[in-house]
């Protein structure tokens, strides 16, 4: 039977490819871990293409996202933007409802999911209301914070679930942003002052 010597040059290669390839993340994915949350990530510019948006009376941005990545029982998911980079601040998921059990029942589930995917994180403040239930908990991983949250609407009387994610209080991404959305917001209003006294008649003022 005819053998051929194998190579040692050759196995070490094999070797080195096998080992490379076990290193290798499988399938890893971007998630709120990385600040990635329902497509998009905070720091990021949103490409809103001219849609409108509400402005806030700090003077920041909001923005209903065009193109969300979310779980089917999410409806609208919404951004909260410097005025001209539109840099990303929040991200944050809703959803409205008719009763409170209904929104609750809502905000459970979530918190019960969100706890067993990051499992790491640790739960943040708890706010309660004034009959003792839990109306607001945040999962905490710094620089991150997903907060999660039940609201009544005074006009509709319709309650909301949300769920948010942002950077903490105090961390220096945090700071970064609030930094850049107040040069922002200095800056517009300069711009829009010197637009309005060029388009006003300030004859003989």
């Amino acid at each position: 039977m005819n053998t051929t010597p194998i190579n040692s040059a050759f196995l070490y290669s094999c070797a080195v490819i096998v080992g490379t390839a076990l290193l290798l993340p499988l399938n890893v994915q971007a998630d709120a871990s990385d600040g990635e949350f329902l497509g998009y990530s905070l720091g990021t510019a949103y490409e809103n293409g001219g849609q409108p948006a509400e402005v806030t009376a700090s003077g920041n941005t909001i923005f209903v996202a065009a193109d969300p990545s979310k779980p089917a029982d999410i409806n609208k998911v919404t951004l909260l933007t410097t005025p001209k980079s539109q840099s990303i601040g929040f991200i944050s998921g809703s959803t409205s409802f008719a009763t409170e059990a209904e929104a609750r029942k809502m905000g459970k589930h979530y918190f019960e999911l969100l706890r067993a995917k990051y499992s790491e994180w640790r739960v943040g403040r708890e706010i309660m209301n004034k009959d003792f239930q839990i109306v607001e908990v945040s999962l905490v991983d710094e620089p991150h914070e997903l907060r999660l949250q039940l609201t009544q609407d005074e006009t509709s009387n319709q309650w909301s679930f949300s769920m948010t994610l942002g950077w903490t209080h105090g961390s220096k991404e945090a700071q970064a942003w609030r930094n850049m959305a107040t040069t922002q917001n200095q800056a517009a209003q300069v711009d829009g002052r010197q637009q309005f006294l060029e388009n006003a008649d300030t004859t003989g003022l």
